[in-house]
């Protein structure tokens, strides 16, 4: 599949993935198309690689969203699904929960 609007990578949070994901699907994005990396681990050490990845890369820190009435977050399906490792809450994913509470 080529020529795509936007992509929306949601799979591994492990950065050595998200960069395998991209170099494979960047390409297949049509020109203005969107690449969405979600759920960045360690946004401060590696932002800086993802900058110079692309030119156009735009990072969206949530840790510094002003105030807001409603949140809308995700539960962190992995640690629970059955293609996962199924380590529920034992899984270190799991207490991303807490700061969105």
């Amino acid at each position: 599949i080529d020529n795509l609007d936007i992509i929306i990578d949601d799979g591994s949070h492990i950065f050595t993935d998200q960069i395998f994901s991209y170099a494979i699907l960047y390409d297949r994005l049509k020109k203005g198309g969107i690449y969405i990396i979600e759920d960045v681990k360690n946004i401060d050490e590696v932002g800086p690689f993802f900058n110079r990845l692309n030119v156009n890369v735009k990072i969206f820190d949530f840790r510094k969203l002003k105030p807001v009435d409603v949140l809308v977050g995700g539960f962190p399906c992995q640690a629970f699904s059955v293609a996962g490792y199924q380590k529920g809450f034992k899984d270190p994913t799991v207490t991303l929960i807490s700061p969105k509470l």
